[in-house]
């Protein structure tokens, strides 16, 4: 069962040394929801370059123009001084052109125009999370400030300059967005800031220099919209619709026309749809397959205009599916994680335990809720999956394989063993479980790819709202604690 859920405590007590521990499981991390890893280097490359000192333009590789990395606001920047002209610019990756986003934060996308009448100093600013890159005079930079900042990371409330919640427009509509399921239950207030200052603000109703504005999360770590209009300046506080899905998924190879098709590599073939699960938020299907050696892609919306193949990949490689006899076999695509496997190839992982209702699960400890998925897109047999929706408190998790208990591994990795305790140290805290398929032990943390604090092994629980115990066994006599800071 779930503890008492508290929330993330505002002081921690500093009297006893073990609070250095604490420190090292709930640092922050700065991890970016991207569908792309996070780049080593984001340069502006354009017609601009060789005025900034560049030997030329469109150099992917020029460091003159390199963006820099803001550790709080989670986002890269820069300020050039531009010189007078007409100028067109995009945002490489990882100083190379293989990766790169252009106008509208679409990936190979249109060059940006840049018209200066004089010579300016020009912030440039991109996301890795939405791949919006921009600058601040196409663009009205524009955040929303307000009592809950310290929640989403930045060092303080009320602050314009951090671009936690910066409201973003990549179409260029004259509405800006912030979205975050990050916020505990709770009364706030909130304005919108021009500029990463308070010189030219809006309050209630869109008024310049208005009132706070007041808005309620009901529950923890709720997703929660912030929608700006740029001509009325009225901010609206709600709850976002869910991600729109495909209208189909179709199973499309070699395979189709043994299943009903009239052929094969049919992308708008009903036979071989995919239904979609809205409790998992995952399609699926089950077909009967004969023996042979098959391969396969997932088409979206019966067309191979979108559609995935191995490794997650756009356009990607067709997945190979061999079988010696004739079997029914589940087919499996997430339009998250754009993830179209199958449970002959891959391992169906669940983290199953007393926190999936938390995500949106009918009850707690399914197997079959898929909300909970391990997946392993790379094939290299470390299957994860993430969450900020959890509430801060104490759950315990099991993998469990093929959405049932049969097979199942607990602490340790034992077949049917215990169960994992684990705890989320503040609410809304990105949580990692990463399974390894060869030793069946997972691990829970609060970082991806090796948590730096690894829940699952915590000694910890809290004795009062702002007082944490922990068992943390014999300390050398010549240990050095760190001071205690505001735990995130």
């Amino acid at each position: 069962m779930k503890s008492k859920r508290l929330r993330a405590p505002h002081r921690l007590r500093q009297s006893l040394p073990w609070l250095a521990f604490l420190l090292l499981l709930a640092a922050p991390v700065a991890l970016l929801a991207s569908d792309t890893p996070d780049p080593s280097s984001v340069t502006v490359a354009g017609s601009l370059q060789s005025e900034l000192g560049c030997p030329g333009d469109w150099q992917p590789d020029c460091a003159a123009t390199h963006l820099v990395f803001d550790a709080e606001d989670a986002v890269w920047q820069a300020i050039f001084n531009v010189p007078a002209g007409s100028y067109e610019y995009k945002a490489p990756l990882n100083d190379s052109w293989a990766e790169n986003y252009g106008l509208g934060a679409a990936r190979d996308g249109a060059n940006i125009p840049l018209d200066l009448g004089a010579a300016t100093d020009v912030k440039f600013y991109y996301d890795h999370e939405t791949h919006w890159i921009t600058d601040n005079v196409n663009s009205v930079i524009a955040t929303a400030p307000g009592s809950f900042q310290s929640e989403l990371g930045c060092s303080g409330d009320w602050q314009p300059w951090c671009l936690r919640s910066w409201l973003q427009d990549p179409d260029g509509d004259g509405t800006f967005v912030f979205t975050t399921g990050k916020l505990p239950a709770g009364s706030y207030e909130v304005k919108v800031a021009h500029g990463e200052s308070w010189d030219v603000n809006y309050g209630d109703g869109g008024a310049q220099n208005g009132a706070n504005i007041a808005f309620s999360i009901a529950s923890d770590c709720a997703d929660t919209r912030f929608s700006y209009d740029l001509a009325s300046h009225v901010l609206t506080i709600d709850t976002p619709p869910a991600p729109a899905q495909p209208a189909s998924v179709t199973i499309a190879g070699s395979l189709q026309s043994e299943l009903g098709c009239p052929g094969d590599w049919q992308p708008d073939c009903a036979a071989t749809h995919l239904g979609y699960d809205a409790e998992d938020t995952v399609w699926q299907g089950t077909f009967n397959v004969p023996a042979g050696s098959w391969e396969y892609k997932a088409p979206l919306n019966d067309s191979w205009d979108v559609n995935y193949g191995a490794n997650a990949t756009q356009n990607g490689a067709n997945i190979p599916l061999n079988l010696g006899a004739a079997q029914d076999v589940k087919f499996y695509y997430s339009d998250a994680t754009h993830w179209v496997t199958d449970n002959v190839n891959a391992t169906i992982a669940t983290v199953a335990g007393s926190f999936q209702d938390e995500l949106g699960c009918s009850g707690d400890w399914q197997p079959w809720c898929l909300r909970s998925w391990l997946q392993d897109p790379d094939g290299d047999g470390i299957y994860t999956f993430s969450t900020t929706k959890l509430p801060a408190g104490n759950y315990e998790a099991k993998v469990a394989h093929n959405e049932s208990w049969d097979l199942n591994y607990g602490a340790g990795g034992i077949q049917n063993g215990a169960n994992i305790p684990f705890t989320v140290p503040a609410s809304c805290t990105e949580i990692f479980f990463t399974y390894d398929a060869v030793s069946h032990e997972l691990t829970i943390g609060t970082e991806a790819g090796g948590p730096r604090g690894n829940l699952a092994l915590s000694k910890a629980h809290w004795v009062d709202a702002e007082t944490l115990a922990w068992s943390y066994g014999t300390v050398p006599p010549d240990a050095v604690f760190a001071p205690a800071r505001r735990a995130r």
